[in-house]
């Protein structure tokens, strides 16, 4: 089976019970903080709103559970990257070290570059352009 194929641990009643308490508490808390509010003379709609948005972000851990791998599931390549990173920093150790040195080739294919100069007055041009726009300089390669 993949990990995604498999089914979800359930519970177990001693995890349930922990929710659902800290839940519970937590909802009590809300009901102080909107007495507070109340009391203190804020608008009741930024009150209610204060509070729904407190609501959502703590009773959303505690529905889906507090999982150690939330992260790894939103970024998933981040380990493999963080790798992948720390062997080509290795591998430039190494030659700077001057172990593993190969010779490098010098062949190269030599490409137009994507902007460039006009001649006369010096604006940047792209590479398609066979005009300059400010001068009416003809552009030569």
């Amino acid at each position: 089976m993949n990990e995604k194929e498999q089914p979800r641990e359930s519970l177990s009643k001693g995890k349930i019970i922990t929710r659902i308490t800290l839940a519970v508490v937590y909802i009590i808390l809300l009901v102080v903080i909107l007495i507070f509010l109340i009391v203190n003379d804020i608008d009741p709609f930024i009150s209610i709103l204060i509070i729904c948005i407190l609501l959502l972000i703590g009773i959303g851990p505690l529905i889906s559970g507090f999982r150690k791998g939330m992260y790894s599931q939103l970024f998933p390549k981040s380990k493999n990257l963080d790798q992948e990173n720390e062997n080509k920093r290795l591998d430039t150790q190494k030659n700077i070290k001057g172990e593993d040195l190969k010779p490098k080739s010098l062949d190269f294919d030599y490409r137009k570059p994507l902007i460039r100069k006009c001649n006369k007055c010096g604006m940047v041009l792209a590479n398609f352009v066979k005009r300059c726009p400010n001068c009416n300089n003809a552009i030569t390669d």
